[in-house]
Protein backbone atom coordinates (compact mmCIF):
# COMPACT_ATOMS: atom_id res chain seq x y z
CA UNK A 1 0.00 0.00 0.00
CA UNK A 2 2.87 2.81 1.19
CA UNK A 3 4.72 1.79 -2.50
CA UNK A 4 1.34 2.31 -4.41
CA UNK A 5 0.84 5.73 -2.26
CA UNK A 6 3.93 7.00 -2.38
CA UNK A 7 5.70 5.50 -5.92
CA UNK A 8 3.55 3.86 -7.94
CA UNK A 9 0.51 6.06 -8.86
CA UNK A 10 1.66 8.99 -10.30
CA UNK A 11 4.16 7.59 -12.59
CA UNK A 12 1.02 4.60 -13.44
CA UNK A 13 -1.36 7.91 -14.48
CA UNK A 14 0.96 9.42 -16.55
CA UNK A 15 0.81 6.53 -18.99
CA UNK A 16 -2.73 5.56 -18.14
CA UNK A 17 -4.49 8.34 -17.17
CA UNK A 18 -5.84 6.80 -14.57
CA UNK A 19 -5.08 8.13 -10.95
CA UNK A 20 -5.77 4.71 -8.71
CA UNK A 21 -5.24 4.82 -4.98
CA UNK A 22 -6.24 1.70 -2.62
CA UNK A 23 -9.73 1.82 -1.70
CA UNK A 24 -10.56 4.38 -4.10
CA UNK A 25 -12.71 4.60 -6.97
CA UNK A 26 -10.13 5.37 -9.80
CA UNK A 27 -10.18 8.52 -11.36
CA UNK A 28 -9.78 8.80 -15.11
CA UNK A 29 -7.79 12.01 -16.28
CA UNK A 30 -7.17 11.12 -20.31
CA UNK A 31 -4.69 14.81 -19.99
CA UNK A 32 -2.71 13.26 -17.73
CA UNK A 33 -1.54 10.85 -20.62
CA UNK A 34 2.31 10.95 -22.28
CA UNK A 35 2.88 14.10 -20.65
CA UNK A 36 6.01 13.53 -19.35
CA UNK A 37 9.49 14.02 -20.75
CA UNK A 38 11.55 12.68 -18.03
CA UNK A 39 11.24 10.73 -14.80
CA UNK A 40 12.89 12.92 -11.17
CA UNK A 41 13.64 10.14 -8.74
CA UNK A 42 14.02 11.08 -5.13
CA UNK A 43 16.14 8.34 -3.48
CA UNK A 44 16.70 8.17 0.43
CA UNK A 45 16.00 4.67 1.72
CA UNK A 46 14.34 1.48 1.83
CA UNK A 47 11.57 -0.05 4.83
CA UNK A 48 11.69 -4.10 4.72
CA UNK A 49 8.53 -4.22 6.56
CA UNK A 50 5.99 -7.76 7.37
CA UNK A 51 2.47 -7.47 8.26
CA UNK A 52 1.38 -5.40 11.71
CA UNK A 53 -2.30 -6.26 12.25
CA UNK A 54 -2.41 -4.17 14.87
CA UNK A 55 -1.05 -0.83 13.29
CA UNK A 56 -3.29 1.21 11.20
CA UNK A 57 -1.24 4.35 11.71
CA UNK A 58 1.45 2.71 9.72
CA UNK A 59 -0.61 0.57 6.95
CA UNK A 60 -0.53 -2.33 9.04
CA UNK A 61 3.23 -2.73 8.10
CA UNK A 62 6.22 -2.27 10.89
CA UNK A 63 9.82 -1.97 9.76
CA UNK A 64 11.95 -4.87 9.97
CA UNK A 65 15.99 -3.12 10.62
CA UNK A 66 19.01 -5.10 8.55
CA UNK A 67 21.28 -5.22 11.65
CA UNK A 68 24.28 -5.25 9.42
CA UNK A 69 23.16 -1.71 7.97
CA UNK A 70 24.53 1.40 8.88
CA UNK A 71 22.05 2.72 12.15
CA UNK A 72 20.06 5.33 10.89
CA UNK A 73 18.63 8.24 12.77
CA UNK A 74 15.13 7.60 14.41
CA UNK A 75 11.88 7.21 12.43
CA UNK A 76 14.19 6.85 9.20
CA UNK A 77 14.72 4.11 7.00
CA UNK A 78 17.38 1.56 6.06
CA UNK A 79 20.41 3.08 4.95
CA UNK A 80 20.68 1.04 1.47
CA UNK A 81 22.68 2.83 -1.38
CA UNK A 82 22.38 -0.10 -3.66
CA UNK A 83 18.49 -0.25 -4.09
CA UNK A 84 19.03 2.83 -6.59
CA UNK A 85 19.37 0.34 -9.15
CA UNK A 86 16.59 -1.74 -7.73
CA UNK A 87 14.16 2.01 -8.11
CA UNK A 88 15.97 2.73 -11.43
CA UNK A 89 15.25 -0.21 -13.32
CA UNK A 90 11.41 -0.35 -12.05
CA UNK A 91 10.73 3.27 -12.68
CA UNK A 92 12.00 2.87 -16.45
CA UNK A 93 10.18 -0.55 -16.90
CA UNK A 94 7.01 1.26 -16.31
CA UNK A 95 7.85 4.46 -17.81
CA UNK A 96 10.07 3.96 -20.25
CA UNK A 97 11.68 7.95 -19.99
CA UNK A 98 15.09 9.18 -19.41
CA UNK A 99 15.42 9.22 -15.45
CA UNK A 100 17.17 12.38 -13.48
CA UNK A 101 17.83 11.43 -9.37
CA UNK A 102 16.53 14.54 -8.18
CA UNK A 103 17.96 14.19 -4.92
CA UNK A 104 19.77 11.31 -3.03
CA UNK A 105 21.45 11.26 0.39
CA UNK A 106 21.24 10.15 4.07
CA UNK A 107 21.74 12.28 6.94
CA UNK A 108 24.81 11.71 8.85
CA UNK A 109 26.48 14.33 11.19
CA UNK A 110 30.19 12.16 11.66
CA UNK A 111 30.22 11.53 7.82
CA UNK A 112 31.84 8.30 7.89
CA UNK A 113 28.36 6.91 6.82
CA UNK A 114 27.79 9.76 3.67
CA UNK A 115 31.15 8.28 2.48
CA UNK A 116 30.54 4.78 2.43
CA UNK A 117 26.80 5.72 0.92
CA UNK A 118 28.29 8.05 -1.88
CA UNK A 119 30.46 5.39 -2.71
CA UNK A 120 28.03 2.71 -2.97
CA UNK A 121 25.85 5.23 -5.19
CA UNK A 122 27.40 6.14 -7.71
CA UNK A 123 28.60 2.48 -7.94
CA UNK A 124 25.19 1.39 -8.28
CA UNK A 125 24.01 4.12 -10.78
CA UNK A 126 27.07 3.11 -12.93
CA UNK A 127 25.62 -0.33 -12.89
CA UNK A 128 22.47 1.16 -14.34
CA UNK A 129 24.03 2.73 -16.90
CA UNK A 130 26.19 -0.06 -17.62
CA UNK A 131 22.30 -2.02 -18.34
CA UNK A 132 21.44 0.78 -20.64
CA UNK A 133 19.24 2.40 -18.26
CA UNK A 134 19.09 6.22 -19.30
CA UNK A 135 20.13 7.86 -16.17
CA UNK A 136 20.82 11.16 -17.33
CA UNK A 137 22.07 13.32 -13.99
CA UNK A 138 22.35 12.90 -10.42
CA UNK A 139 21.73 15.68 -7.91
CA UNK A 140 23.37 15.00 -4.28
CA UNK A 141 21.16 16.13 -1.39
CA UNK A 142 22.64 17.91 -0.04
CA UNK A 143 25.89 20.45 -0.76
CA UNK A 144 24.96 22.58 2.56
CA UNK A 145 23.12 21.46 5.91
CA UNK A 146 19.74 22.33 5.79
CA UNK A 147 16.30 22.74 7.88
CA UNK A 148 14.45 19.43 7.21
CA UNK A 149 10.70 19.58 6.94
CA UNK A 150 10.52 16.71 9.15
CA UNK A 151 12.97 17.49 11.47
CA UNK A 152 14.16 21.00 11.48
CA UNK A 153 17.82 21.65 12.26
CA UNK A 154 17.60 18.55 14.23
CA UNK A 155 21.70 17.35 14.31
CA UNK A 156 21.22 13.88 13.53
CA UNK A 157 19.62 14.99 10.02
CA UNK A 158 22.24 16.86 8.79
CA UNK A 159 23.03 15.69 4.99
CA UNK A 160 25.70 18.19 3.55
CA UNK A 161 28.45 17.53 1.84
CA UNK A 162 29.56 21.07 3.59
CA UNK A 163 28.35 21.60 7.66
CA UNK A 164 26.46 24.56 8.13
CA UNK A 165 26.89 26.83 11.81
CA UNK A 166 23.11 27.84 12.25
CA UNK A 167 24.74 30.18 14.30
CA UNK A 168 27.39 31.83 12.11
CA UNK A 169 26.40 30.79 9.13
CA UNK A 170 29.56 29.63 8.50
CA UNK A 171 30.01 26.27 6.44
CA UNK A 172 33.09 23.67 6.48
CA UNK A 173 33.66 21.42 3.94
CA UNK A 174 33.32 17.86 5.18
CA UNK A 175 35.49 14.78 3.59
CA UNK A 176 32.55 13.79 1.65
CA UNK A 177 32.85 16.93 -0.08
CA UNK A 178 36.44 16.17 -0.90
CA UNK A 179 35.20 12.49 -2.36
CA UNK A 180 32.25 13.38 -4.53
CA UNK A 181 34.67 16.24 -5.90
CA UNK A 182 37.48 13.39 -6.86
CA UNK A 183 34.25 11.53 -8.05
CA UNK A 184 32.86 14.32 -10.16
CA UNK A 185 36.73 15.41 -11.48
CA UNK A 186 37.47 11.70 -12.40
CA UNK A 187 34.22 10.99 -13.97
CA UNK A 188 34.19 7.84 -12.50
CA UNK A 189 34.82 5.51 -9.28
CA UNK A 190 38.57 4.31 -9.28
CA UNK A 191 40.21 2.54 -7.41
CA UNK A 192 42.43 5.04 -5.96
CA UNK A 193 39.77 7.35 -5.15
CA UNK A 194 37.72 4.50 -3.16
CA UNK A 195 40.96 3.23 -1.17
CA UNK A 196 41.58 6.92 -0.42
CA UNK A 197 38.39 7.87 1.33
CA UNK A 198 36.36 4.55 2.02
CA UNK A 199 39.07 1.84 1.64
CA UNK A 200 36.68 -0.61 3.60
CA UNK A 201 34.89 -1.12 0.04
CA UNK A 202 38.09 -1.71 -2.11
CA UNK A 203 38.14 -5.81 -2.23
CA UNK A 204 34.05 -5.44 -2.49
CA UNK A 205 33.85 -3.40 -5.26
CA UNK A 206 37.32 -4.13 -6.93
CA UNK A 207 37.26 -7.90 -5.88
CA UNK A 208 40.09 -8.17 -8.97
CA UNK A 209 43.14 -6.23 -7.13
CA UNK A 210 43.88 -4.25 -10.72
CA UNK A 211 45.14 -1.00 -9.12
CA UNK A 212 43.91 0.16 -12.75
CA UNK A 213 40.25 -0.99 -12.59
CA UNK A 214 38.21 1.81 -12.58
CA UNK A 215 34.31 2.25 -12.63
CA UNK A 216 34.04 5.28 -15.72
CA UNK A 217 30.80 7.07 -16.70
CA UNK A 218 30.28 6.50 -20.80
CA UNK A 219 30.98 9.81 -22.26
CA UNK A 220 28.57 11.84 -23.76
Amino acid sequence: MPHRIFNSAFLEALVSGEIRFPMRKPVFVPELIGTSDYIGLNFYQRYRVALAPLSPGTFFLQQIPDPSSPQPPPLWGEIYPQGIYDIISWIYSKMRLPIYITETGTPDIGDEVRRWYLVQMVHSVWRAINFNLPVRGLYYWSLVDSFEWTAGYNPQFRFGLYAMDFETQVRTARPSAALYADICAARGLSRAVVAQHVPGLVDQLFPLEAPAQEVRWAGR
